[in-house]
């Protein structure tokens, strides 16, 4: 199955449904969060890979790096199909100034954002993220969802 790359925004939107609109919990096992749980809970990051792309390999790789993991041969693995997905996150003019140029900041700014508060904010959690949500609209000229 072929998947619309990912913008920035639809990310931020996608966060937005998943964790603020329905409420669902963050994807934690024993204190630390995962791409994907064994349960299939997700994290952030998680929800924007699709089932087929995902491969348990992302684990452990900080999301930034997921965009640099390419394989040799172009578009033939699951970090190129991922790679392809994510790229688009920098079409926007995203991260002048910065070190990183491939929208590897978003990614990393919206995992920090979930990763920390999933691992802090207990049963407040919706609320604090909603607000780091906004913080990053603001930062990346994003619209917040209604």
């Amino acid at each position: 199955m072929i998947h619309e790359p990912i913008t920035a925004q639809e990310a931020l939107n996608r966060n937005w449904q998943h964790f603020i609109v329905e409420g669902k919990p963050p994807g934690r096992v024993a204190g630390s969060c995962m791409y994907r749980t064994p349960d299939g809970c997700p994290c952030g990051i998680g929800i924007l890979i699709p089932d087929e792309v995902y491969t348990v390999s992302f684990e452990g790789t900080v999301a930034k790096y997921l965009l640099r993991e390419r394989s040799p041969h172009a578009f033939t693995s699951k970090w190129d199909r991922l790679y392809e997905l994510f790229k688009p996150m920098s079409d926007r003019g995203m991260n002048r100034g910065s070190r990183y140029t491939d929208g590897s900041e978003f990614l990393h700014d919206l995992q920090k954002a979930h990763d920390g508060l999933s691992r802090n904010s207990g049963e407040d959690f919706s609320r604090f993220y909603a607000d780091a949500l906004r913080d990053l609209a603001r930062k990346y000229d994003l619209d917040v969802p209604a």
